[in-house]
């Protein structure tokens, strides 16, 4: 969720403030996007003899689209002051719902998708709807503004809460030595989804109640939009580089399975031995404890 769009016009967009917040912010995002995206693309896998995510992997490269596309929204924003903001230019204030509709969901897919969770495409397509919520409760007037707020924030608390759930499900099972180290990056990066992501419900009510003016809401906007996505993208691509360096394998989360412990797999050392003789496959979900 976001703002409610500024009441007393657009003229606040011309604020040299706010635009040099969306210079900062389409130079953050695109550097982060050609940053993650050499990367990956130079990732050596754990013998050093190949290029790891070349092709085959190619779902690691989610977070290299979530930052070039929230880019190209700051640069919309940045042609729009170039025009002045004015005719179908004033709509800038909006462009960034296009920016949220395609990269919020994918935020979501990527989170889960490195852990090898259920229901990725499905709290996708429900953070989408969160953001369809977002927009209308942004440009249509009180009353129905809040009925869509009301239903938006209902539906974002119902998805932040079971992907919460999931992760930290995930996140009992790393609890050998080996698994810990690596446990760090993950930790920073679900704590930037999880705790940035709840400021935008919270500058939309303060932003409706008059409480910031639409200059401080835009550098918050700003602020929220780069360590949503620039941070939460570095911190997830350092965790899967280190997993996959060590060959860890997550195992889907089963309905049984209440905490496991993270162990080496013999047999899966046994079968890695034939084609990495000093290298052993990490199994992270292997054995576990029935639910209660």
């Amino acid at each position: 969720m976001v703002s409610a769009l500024d009441q007393n016009g657009p003229q606040y967009l011309q604020n040299p403030i706010v635009i040099a917040a969306d210079w900062i912010g389409f130079i953050a995002l695109f550097g982060s996007s050609l940053a993650v995206a050499y990367k990956l693309v130079t990732f050596k896998g754990p013998d050093q003899d190949d290029v790891y995510f070349f092709g085959y992997r190619e779902e690691k490269m989610i977070s290299v689209f979530v930052n070039l596309f929230a880019a190209l929204a700051y640069w919309a924003k940045l042609a729009s002051h170039a025009n002045g903001d004015v005719g179908p230019a004033a709509s800038v204030t909006t462009y960034k719902y296009l920016d949220y509709l395609f990269t919020c969901p994918l935020l979501t897919i990527d989170l889960l998708w490195c852990l090898n969770l259920p229901y990725k495409f499905t709290f996708g397509a429900i953070v989408a709807v969160c953001i369809l919520c977002a927009f209308m409760a942004s440009v249509i007037p009180p009353p129905a503004r809040y009925m869509w707020f009301g239903m938006g924030i209902t539906v974002f608390s119902a998805a932040w809460f079971n992907i919460l759930k999931l992760v930290r499900m995930r996140l009992e099972q790393f609890v050998s030595k080996e698994a810990k180290k690596v446990r760090q990056s993950l930790k920073v990066a679900c704590m930037t989804y999880f705790f940035i992501w709840l400021g935008y419900p919270t500058l939309w009510v303060l932003g409706d109640a008059g409480v910031l003016d639409s200059v401080v809401s835009a550098l918050l906007h700003t602020f929220l939009d780069v360590f949503s996505k620039s941070i939460y993208g570095f911190a997830l691509l350092h965790f899967v580089m280190r997993t996959d360096k060590r060959e860890f394998i997550f195992v889907p989360l089963k309905p049984s399975v209440e905490k496991i412990v993270v162990e080496d797999d013999e047999s899966t050392s046994s079968r890695a031995e034939s084609t990495r003789a000093s290298k052993s496959k990490i199994m992270i979900g292997s054995r576990g404890k029935k639910l209660r």
